[in-house]
């Protein structure tokens, strides 16, 4: 099926998608007013299916529309006849419509083509890939070799290439070292400048511990001495109480004991009445 038979029923298939959005119901609604089911509404205005002449009628029909018909048929006249007219020229098969399009190929004069990873295939001759990969003089070296060239030119060239190819490897081999040579001293230079702003770092980082030991010792030392001083004040209050209640015992044993030794002096003395 051609591409322009193609876009032409997309195109009316546009064009009844209008028709049905104008009556203000969706697919659904309207393929229930028409009594199809509602693939074929779907497929219709998709441009996958090509419509009848009665699916026009009724299309119109539903959507209170008639004098949109004739531009309706108008519309699907013009597909049948694109389609009429591809049948025709593949009556005959592929091969002349093929052939149709190599005509026009050898009369072409300059082929622009785009390709982002390969050489495009109409490109992809002897003579553009020989000059795109580098190759040709190559070739032409070997051909002229093939044909009887002499021996001593073969010698010379072959001196030639070997003394090119010997100095380029030593110039490589130079500027490696001389990068190689920069390289080291960058990343020596580097590591040094890390290495200080290392060393830097754990300076700071010791002084701020160091300040804040000293401050959390000032505090506890402080803390230490109020305690200490309420622990003093305690202990004396203490030993004062036990004092106290140690002179207390003693006079209430003094007086017990005196009680005593009057009791005994009175019954002494009750005795010798008698």
């Amino acid at each position: 099926m051609s591409t322009d038979f193609q876009a032409g029923r997309e195109a009316l298939g546009a064009r009844l998608a209008e028709v049905r959005a104008a009556t203000g119901l969706n697919g659904k609604q309207f393929a229930q007013r028409l009594g199809w089911p509602a693939s074929k509404v779907s497929r219709l205005q998709a441009g996958k299916q090509t419509p009848a002449v009665a699916d026009l009628e009724a299309w119109a029909a539903a959507a209170e529309q008639p004098e949109l018909l004739p531009d309706l048929l108008a519309r699907l006249r013009g597909l049948e006849s694109q389609q009429r007219h591809w049948r025709r020229q593949l009556a005959a098969g592929h091969a002349p419509v093929q052939d149709r399009y190599v005509v026009e190929y050898r009369r072409t004069a300059t082929a622009r083509g785009y390709e982002a990873t390969v050489v495009p295939g109409l490109f992809q001759t002897p003579d553009t890939m020989d000059r795109k990969c580098g190759r040709r003089k190559q070739r032409e070296e070997r051909e002229k070799r093939k044909r009887g060239g002499g021996r001593k030119e073969e010698k010379k060239e072959g001196r030639k290439e070997r003394r090119g190819k010997k100095g380029r490897e030593e110039k490589g081999r130079k500027e490696g070292k001389e990068k190689e040579g920069k390289g080291r001293e960058g990343r020596e230079g580097e590591k040094e400048r890390r290495k200080r702003r290392g060393r830097e770092k754990r300076r700071e980082r010791r002084r701020k511990k160091r300040e804040r030991g000293g401050e959390r010792r000032r505090r506890g030392r402080g803390v230490e001495e109020e305690e200490g001083e309420e622990r003093r004040e305690k202990k004396k209050e203490g030993r004062r109480r036990r004092r106290g209640k140690g002179r207390q015992r003693g006079k209430d044993q003094g007086k017990e004991k005196g009680k005593k030794g009057k009791g005994a002096d009175r019954q002494r003395s009750g005795g010798l009445r008698a």
